[in-house]
């Protein structure tokens, strides 16, 4: 039973929002010298519930049937300093009853979020009992100053060079899961941005991201260093980026734009493994000063919006060369990835995506995401119910298929056998609900 009450916590308090919801303002507003001199204050809450079924006919990992239940409160300020200096500072207090198992990433919040690169030390944990943990931190403190036709933004941003909607290889700074069920706030990544505006439809971006190693010190071998091209030709935007990424260096490309009614988009890298590895030691054969194992990575994406409903649909296709080829390596896949890395085990994946307004203030989403080589997969629906302008309530399902795995019987210490990708999840169904205030 202790492994319901959670959930069940999270649905309660989901529905007392619901019917509890009214309307919202932020929390506050100042303004200096005729809006030189700006701040904005804005809360944000999140509470979420949610139930992980495993088949109980099976001895394998995990055991029992789980549950989540979490809450996260935010206070935002916006606003300028002067006419040319603007800041976003983004502080959240998170408690929550995590289950030994689950989706993994769909459910990520504030206090869960990992990258390298995100200083450790943002952040306080003032509750840790069991599996129930309380953690108050920065998300975001970034600061933007505007001088045309240059941008410098620093501190805690959000960076994201993807333009796919599903699968995105270019989203290398703490991206969200692809099953992700709330992606409003993007974490932060500790980095300085210089942009400069080369024309009307073109521009070059350098950034700079801090990364920290195992013990939470700067570490230059999990830092990166990117540097952006961009411009607009004919109906499509382009892009090439290449550089320095933890553990690795790439050079990458992105599009998108229109083919008639269609939605094009595209985006991938080729990537060399540093032959210092992440810990300094030159560990990789080859030839060369610093480029080890080579690999690519890429989506390909069509997408169409509908008069009708408000509805969309969109259709990827998700390539990594470094994928494993089948189930019986799957486990060999946790020993290659990069710190910054999606959890992805296997070579070809196949990602649809549609919605529509049942009607103007409910929402229906779902998502398909396909193994190609082992035919497993995940299918999520969702009802969205906007309760007001500053209240959202959403009830959701994820159910997985694929073959389950099996338990290993040649060692008592062994990890279970696993025949498919996505055969490892649970059925699960959770509520969220989201308010501003």
């Amino acid at each position: 039973m202790s492994h319901f009450a959670p959930a069940l916590a999270g649905v309660v308090v989901g529905l007392v929002s619901l019917f509890g919801g009214g309307p919202a303002l932020a929390i506050n507003e100042w303004e200096i010298d005729d809006g030189a001199y700006t701040m904005e204050a804005i809360g944000s809450g999140r509470l979420t519930g949610a139930f992980f079924h495993y088949p109980a006919e099976e001895d394998v990992f995990p055991a029992d049937d789980d549950g989540l239940g979490a809450g996260v409160l935010r206070l935002i300020l916006e606003g300028g300093l002067g006419y040319h200096v603007g800041y976003e500072i983004n502080i959240y207090s998170s408690l929550a009853r995590s289950g030994t198992a689950g989706l993994g990433g769909a459910f990520d919040r504030a206090g869960s979020a990992t990258s390298p690169y995100r200083y450790p030390h943002l952040s306080l944990r003032y509750w840790e009992d069991g599996s129930v943990q309380g953690e108050l931190g920065i998300d975001r403190f970034v600061f933007q100053v505007s001088a045309s036709p240059l941008l410098l933004t620093v501190g805690r941003m959000p960076i994201n060079h993807g333009v796919t909607s599903i699968f995105v290889p270019n989203d290398f700074f703490a991206p969200f899961a692809v099953a992700a069920i709330n992606t409003v706030y993007k974490p932060g990544v500790d980095g300085l941005k210089i942009g400069i505006e080369t024309g009307m439809q073109s521009g070059v971006e350098l950034v700079g991201v801090l990364g920290y190693g195992v013990d939470g010190a700067p570490d230059w071998a999990y830092s990166a260093l990117l540097l952006r091209a961009r411009r607009v030709f004919g109906n499509c935007a382009w892009a090439l980026l290449g550089g320095k990424l933890a553990g690795r260096w790439i050079v990458g490309a992105s599009m998108q734009g229109e083919l008639g009614p269609l939605g094009v988009r595209g985006e991938g890298h080729l990537g060399f493994r540093d032959r210092d590895g992440l810990d300094g030691a030159d560990d990789l054969d080859g030839d060369g000063p610093w480029l080890g194992d080579a690999y690519t990575r890429f989506a390909l994406g069509l997408d169409m919006l509908f008069a009708w409903q408000n509805a969309s649909i969109v259709l990827e296709y998700f390539f990594q060369s470094d994928g494993i080829d089948g189930p019986k390596n799957y486990w060999q896949r946790l020993t290659s990835l990069f710190p910054d890395d999606q959890l992805f085990f296997g070579k070809h994946y196949v990602g649809l995506n549609f919605g529509l307004d049942i009607i103007p203030i409910l929402r229906f989403n779902s998502i398909g995401i396909l193994n190609a080589a082992d035919g497993s997969g995940l299918a999520g629906v969702s009802l969205a119910y906007n309760i007001s302008d500053e209240s959202d309530f959403i009830l959701g399902m994820f159910v997985p298929w694929g073959k389950r795995p099996e338990a290993d019987n040649g060692l008592p210490d062994a990890p279970p056998v696993l025949h498919s990708e996505f055969g490892i999840l649970p059925l699960t169904v959770y509520l969220e609900s989201r308010f501003y205030f």
